[in-house]
């Protein structure tokens, strides 16, 4: 049998992500608002109360609710918003699938699409920074390219 040998600070970084990882299984779904599901596989979620204070929106997996894929993309830059555990990133498929997703018209006939919707849940659900919708001059709603989203440069 091998011992090993831990620091102080590594066996708390260990049982800190233990802990984390069995919280997120258990993650109670009204803390969250859903813009809606994508490729049928993934949801993009609005946490409520996120500490995060860029306005984001995350993309999980539907089977782990999280614990298998998280990916955070900010809303007001094709950018990714890597903060704790929230680390996936898409690949250059996904990212046209995130894409055309926020692009999609919205199940809510209140919004235009599901760009939109993500920001107004958003702003509703987190009271630490709020996005205001920019339209061009026929009204469209500008939004950002997420065909590439950049890494993420706190």
């Amino acid at each position: 049998m091998k011992i090993i040998t831990l620091t102080e600070a590594e066996l708390k970084n260990i049982v800190s992500e233990c802990v984390h990882t069995e919280l997120r299984k258990h993650q109670r779904l009204d803390e969250m608002a859903r813009v809606g599901v994508m490729g049928n596989t993934l949801d993009v979620v609005v946490y409520t109360d996120d500490m995060g204070y860029v306005p984001h929106v995350h993309i999980i997996d539907t089977a782990t609710r999280g614990c298998d894929f998280d990916c955070c993309v900010q809303l007001e830059h094709n950018q990714y918003f890597t903060h704790g555990t929230h680390q996936d990133t898409f690949n250059s498929r996904m990212c046209k699938q995130f894409n055309d997703f926020m692009h999609q018209p919205c199940r809510s006939p209140k919004y235009r699409n599901n760009y939109e919707f993500a920001v107004e849940m958003w702003n509703a659900n987190n009271s630490n920074s709020y996005v205001q919708i920019q339209e061009d001059n026929e009204g469209n709603i500008i939004q950002p390219n997420y065909s590439t989203i950049a890494s993420y440069k706190s």
